[in-house]
């Protein structure tokens, strides 16, 4: 009789309680048992969707958040609780989704939480060793979904007194300040904490800081999109001994464009002034929302295509494509930019482009457009790491060092077209795979729910298909 087989899920993000609910549902079978690994604080939500402010919303409508089958899974636990399905929930309410979701999947007989983070992970002899600070267990297969890396430090600030190098959770992180409070960065973090410091905290007077001066874009109409040209059917006509060039597919998309009469001037309507920005997407609502949804409907075949993109063509795709299309993807609900412009409007939010650099004597003096702008806080929104071995974290520095996983040129680690981890030291691994932050090398622009639970089906399928013991 075949003994039982062992999984461990590394992170009980939103990945990992993707991946584990595909694992349990996927086979009828009871010869396996699955450990997911997660601090109690994380466990069931992950860092983004922990409990936290009620100004932390969700930037996409609750209908692209599901982690089942059912994109209505979402509205109707909402529903079932009591709340009313507003368009941007707060994130904290869909991170008790989540955990509800987790706490179901936890029912089952063969299903364990491990709470602790995992610091290292080994080969061993046909399998792997899953090791914490206080124990280590063999596994037959692992799942890597550890979710978003450290923080940037782009100025080599962390550690310093009143500098906030992660503002999350923003109100434990950012209660009660005192002085001039400076923020550096202006994507959907920076947004976070100005909505939290003004709403919760009585904050009065905010300066923000960045190089471009470049908001979000505001969330624009919703349109239904389907796509005519460019398909992966169309991109893969162009298909070589393994690769497509770059020019093919900006070429597919251009014709997209046009099919759909959006004009290629709306990639370059950012000019650096957040109020004229943000005002300017609020008034062409109508045209703004067909380009965001026609990216949010090319985004899985964006996906496909980059994979048979050549290095060089990676690097010119995501150097001079990946800021327009990324201004576009996950834009910030326009009650939000309704607010910002009013803030503007009334002096509280100071804004300052150009920024170059910033020292530290017991303060903050930011050099930002010519000027020198001195502050008593300073809050670090320029989001997180995609390089590893910029990360700190004991479990990417141990598997760096004994060479099981390697940093791929475009964020994460390098892996093959299924999330199979592949090492310098060992070559494709099977029953080893990476999902999320991990992934990004060859899973572009894979960060909302819906797709990361699309892309836990395939790789789960992927898995039982590999391996007989699991075949159904």
């Amino acid at each position: 009789m075949d003994r039982t087989k062992r999984i461990a899920v590394v992170g009980g993000g939103i990945s990992g309680v993707s991946i584990l609910n595909r694992l349990v549902n996927h086979t009828p079978g009871r010869r396996y048992k699955i450990d997911i690994y997660d601090s109690r604080e994380s466990m069931g939500h992950g860092q983004p969707f922990r409990e936290d402010s009620e100004h932390l919303l969700i930037n996409v409508p609750f209908d692209g958040m599901s982690l089942s089958d059912d994109d209505e899974d979402f509205k109707k636990w909402m529903t079932e609780k009591g709340c009313r399905p507003v368009q941007h929930p707060p994130r904290a309410l869909f991170g008790e989704y989540v955990e509800d979701f987790l706490n179901d999947l936890l029912k089952h007989e063969n299903v364990q939480p491990v709470y602790a983070y995992v610091t290292n992970v080994l080969i061993e002899k046909d399998g792997y060793l899953v090791q914490t600070e206080t124990e280590e267990r063999y596994y037959d297969a692992v799942f890597l979904a550890v979710g978003q890396m450290d923080y940037n430090d782009p100025y080599q600030l962390k550690g310093k007194k009143r500098y906030i190098h992660n503002p999350y959770p923003v109100n434990e992180k950012l209660h009660q300040l005192k002085g001039k409070i400076g923020i550096v960065g202006t994507g959907l973090t920076a947004i976070d904490c100005i909505r939290h410091l003004i709403h919760e905290e009585g904050a009065s007077e905010l300066y923000v800081f960045s190089r471009s001066g470049e908001l979000p874009s505001v969330r624009g109409m919703e349109c239904q999109i389907q796509l005519k040209y460019f398909t992966a059917e169309n991109i893969k006509k162009e298909l070589h001994r393994g690769l497509v060039p770059l020019q093919h597919m900006i070429d597919l998309f251009k014709k997209e464009l046009s099919e759909h009469q959006i004009n290629t001037s709306l990639f370059d309507r950012q000019t650096g002034d957040a109020h004229q920005d943000l005002s300017f997407d609020l008034e062409h609502a109508d045209e703004v929302g067909k380009l965001q949804y026609l990216i949010i409907e090319a985004n899985p075949v964006m996906t496909e295509g980059f994979h048979y993109l050549s290095r060089s063509d990676k690097k010119v795709f995501m150097e001079k494509y990946h800021p327009l299309i990324d201004e576009n993807h996950s834009p910030m609900p326009d009650s939000s930019a309704e607010e910002i412009i009013s803030w503007i409007e009334d002096g509280m939010l100071k804004m300052f482009n150009d920024m170059e650099d910033v020292d530290y004597d017991g303060g903050f003096t930011v050099s930002a457009g010519g000027q020198k702008v001195e502050t008593d806080v300073l809050i670090n929104a320029t989001g997180p790491l995609w390089k590893v071995e910029e990360d700190d974290s004991p479990l990417l520095k141990n598997m760096l060092e004994n060479y099981i996983v390697e940093s791929a040129d475009f964020g994460g680690i390098i892996v093959d077209q299924t999330r199979r981890v592949i090492s310098p030291r060992y070559g494709t691994m099977n029953r080893f795979y990476a999902l999320g932050a991990l992934s990004v090398n060859v899973d572009y622009l894979s960060a909302s729910v819906n797709i990361l639970n699309d892309y836990s089906k395939m790789l789960v399928e992927d898995f039982y298909k590999r391996e007989e013991g699991f075949d159904e």
